[in-house]
């Protein structure tokens, strides 16, 4: 997988953008959520919920799974700069979600030369927004993605 400070032949609109989700299983609305990143950010993180919890008829699909089907769903090119990770359920502790939300996403967006990432949240999250960290953090809501996802946008 490659770091967001992969040059590509244009400039994108962000270094990383982070879609948070369940993908239980994954299906059309997420995959044009995650085609439309590709197309606007060097880097798309899909950060995978429930990824530790026993098989259910609510979470019938292990972590491994899912991100096996989400990888199955793009070219080679598209999964080097998708990184799919698995992200902590910390049910009624908003603090140890967006920390490991924070620690995950600043692991694999790094600075671009002089300058902070700049990263941005598609998608919708049932966590509030405001607990994000101020790097993903969105200020306004910008335009409505491809299935119906909102890319939000921070300040420029």
């Amino acid at each position: 997988m490659s770091p967001c400070t992969d040059a590509t032949s244009e400039s994108p609109d962000f270094d990383c953008l982070v879609f948070i989700g369940r993908f239980q299983p994954p299906h059309l609305g997420h995959l044009a959520v995650i085609h439309q990143a590709l197309k606007r950010a060097r880097q798309v993180i899909v950060m995978v919920g429930s990824a530790w919890q026993a098989r259910s008829l609510r979470n019938p699909w292990r972590f491994d799974e899912r991100r096996a089907m989400l990888r199955s769903a793009f070219d080679a090119e598209e999964n080097e700069r998708l990184a799919v990770v698995p992200l902590l359920d910390a049910l009624y502790n908003n603090d140890v979600w967006v920390r490991d939300v924070q620690r995950k996403v600043r692991d694999i967006a790094s600075p671009l030369g002089a300058r902070l990432p700049r990263i941005g949240l598609i998608g919708a999250s049932r966590r509030p927004v405001q607990l994000l960290p101020v790097a993903v953090s969105p200020v306004g809501v910008g335009e409505r993605a491809a299935g119906g996802g909102h890319l939000r946008q921070p300040d420029p």
